[in-house]
Order: structure tokens, then C-alpha cells, then sequence
């Protein structure tokens, strides 16, 4: 199929390396604003396909299906710009848009036009995700209790992280929490119900930070589990994530996921210690445990185009609810 793509760097240089592995595209086109810009930054001799360079929007048009990886405030200008003109599909990448204006805008579109959009909140797509989600289901482990979720690195403290773009901005869609931890927001919306933020705390730990840079999220949800989002730009690395059960706890440790169970675990003395853990994935680090997800969300797109397949109104509306969420949310003004 001829697939386009807008954007090339960062996330759609990703996305457009994940498109070369599923051999599915015998023709790419690239849109960008600059054209001149976009052929002599493109240095791609990897890709199996044809590549076409442009900058008019129609080029794109012919294409089966369209990647929006452009930069998150251009994504409701390229959604509202491409819906009424091509009949295609759209995969566009998160957040779907920056504002409460524009959430009320992609809110107000038809159904049909809902139905050819896919927001990537590729977390879905992970092996915890499916664990999870199976164990929830088929309540093997018991009845769930609490879900904690921890992301951070220390970005924030190096000294070029001051003209950093996630740096510039007080708005929540510009820091850790719009970049991250909306794919934790809305992976509990796929696991739980009626998920909301209840509350946030923040501090600024780094010198060259302007804003916050730490973050805790406090969760809600309509089954009252006790849920926590963990999120810095300023703490040592770690992609970690603890869901327990009345009979087991699930965890995911830098791209290996396992499950300690069954709580009765004796010692010769009779009492509780830790149970024994089963290895369920091991991928080799956070990255690769990212890149297999990732690459999921966009095999999972793909066969729905080939198969014209419609996607989920439930799947975008909870998608544009976690968009809100995170809009809501207010840096403490001491920060």
C-alpha cells in the first residue's frame, strides 16, 4: 500500500522504520511545511520502499492511510485540515490535540470521521498491558488491589536541558506529564473505569529547570483502587510498574515482566515471605519493551486499513478523556 507520513524526525523516523519491517509499503510520502529542509535532513538508505518528498497537503491524499508524527501542536491542525478532503485512514500520534478548544473541536466531528482516526496510545499495545488486562478478565490471581506506575530519568539535569522544548512551557502538555504520563492516564483507562486525575503533586528538583519537573499523580476510577503515576525528569532511570492482586503481584522492571505469586508463600518457620518469580517477558531493556509495543499499535492500524475495518468510537472518546485530564491539570504557582 502507499502510505504518508508527516514528519520525519524523533517519533516519525520511529514510526517510518517500523513501516519498513512490516513490508507492507511499496511507496512513502513524506510531508513537511519546509521541502528543502525535509530532503536534505532525510538520510534514509534503510527503507525498501519508494520515498516522495513534498510540502503540498494534496500529494498526500492518494495515499491508503496517513501518519500524523508531527509535533503536538500541529495535530489538530493537520486533523481538521486532512478529514475533509481524504476518505482514507488517519493514525495519529498522542496526544490527539493541545487545548480544551480544540478537544471540543475533534469532539463535534461526525461519527463517520471518529471512525477513520486512531490515536497511538501505544501502552496498550504493551505485554504488561496484555498481562494485566488477562488477569483482570479471568480473575486467576484474585481480586486486584492497587496499581503504581514510575518513569524517570535525569534529562532535566543536564545543563542543555534549559533550551529544551519539554522545558519551555508551564502547560502540562509540554512537561513529563503530556509527554509520558498520558500513555499511563489512559493505560489505566483501558484497565480500569471511569478514570480520573484526583490529584497532582510537583516539585522542581533540577537548577536548570524552569517548571516542575517531578511529578506524582493520584488516580480515581470508578472500582476506588488505590492507582499512583510516578513521573521525573530529574531522578535515576527507571520504567517500572507494580499491579497487585489478592493472590499475586505483576511488575515490570526495564523491559522484563513477571508475577510473584501465590501470596501464601511459607517459610520453614511458618510465615510470609516473598513468592517466587516467573519470568513472563524479557526483552532486553525499557527500549525494546517500548519499540515491541509501539510496533503492536502500528501492526494493529495496518490491519485494520487493509481490512477497512472501522475504528473503535469508544477507543477515541476515551482518548479525547484523557486528553482533558491532562489539560485540567494545574502547575502549583510557586513552580
Amino acid at each position: 500500500m502507499n502510505i504518508a507520513i508527516i514528519g520525519y524526525k524523533n517519533h516519525a523516523a520511529r514510526l517510518i522504520s517500523i513501516i519498513n519491517k512490516l513490508n507492507v509499503c511499496s511507496e512513502l510520502i513524506v510531508f513537511h511545511p519546509d521541502k528543502h529542509k525535509l530532503i536534505n535532513a532525510f538520510n534514509r538508505d534503510d527503507l525498501e520502499f519508494e520515498i516522495i518528498f513534498t510540502n503540498v497537503i494534496e500529494d498526500i491524499l492518494e495515499a491508503s492511510c496517513i501518519f500524523i508524527a508531527s509535533p503536538t501542536s500541529t495535530h489538530y491542525e493537520y486533523l481538521v485540515k486532512i478529514l475533509p478532503i481524504f476518505k482514507g485512514y488517519i493514525f495519529c500520534e498522542k496526544p490527539p490535540c493541545s487545548s480544551f478548544e480544540e478537544v471540543h473541536g475533534l469532539s463535534l466531528l461526525n461519527r463517520k470521521n471518529k471512525e477513520r482516526i486512531y490515536f497511538n496510545f501505544n501502552y496498550r499495545s504493551s505485554a504488561l498491558a496484555k498481562v494485566c488486562k488477562d488477569a483482570i478478565t479471568s480473575k486467576i490471581y484474585g481480586k486486584l488491589i492497587s496499581l503504581e506506575f514510575y518513569s524517570s530519568h535525569g534529562l532535566a539535569c543536564k545543563p542543555n536541558y534549559q533550551e529544551n522544548w519539554r522545558n519551555t512551557s508551564v502547560g502540562m502538555m509540554e512537561n513529563i506529564v503530556g509527554n509520558v504520563g498520558i500513555h499511563y492516564v489512559d493505560l489505566l483507562s483501558y484497565l480500569l473505569n471511569k478514570v480520573e486525575v484526583s490529584s497532582v503533586s510537583s516539585i522542581k528538583v533540577s537548577k536548570y529547570s524552569n517548571f516542575a519537573d517531578s511529578f506524582l499523580l493520584i488516580m480515581s476510577s470508578e472500582e476506588c483502587l488505590p492507582s499512583t503515576i510516578f513521573l521525573s525528569y530529574a531522578a535515576p532511570f527507571q520504567n517500572t510498574a507494580k499491579i497487585t492482586f489478592s493472590d499475586a503481584v505483576i511488575e515490570l522492571s526495564n523491559g522484563t515482566v513477571s508475577i510473584r505469586n501465590p501470596r501464601d508463600t511459607f517459610n520453614k518457620l511458618g510465615m510470609f515471605e516473598l513468592p517466587a518469580k516467573k519470568v513472563i517477558v524479557d526483552y532486553k531493556n525499557s527500549i525494546e519493551y517500548y519499540n515491541h509495543a509501539l510496533m503492536k499499535s502500528v501492526q494493529s492500524f495496518i490491519n485494520q486499513v487493509e481490512g477497512k475495518n472501522n475504528f473503535s468510537i469508544k477507543d477515541f472518546d476515551c482518548a479525547i478523556k484523557t486528553t482533558k485530564n491532562i489539560l485540567s491539570l494545574k502547575v502549583p504557582s510557586h513552580l
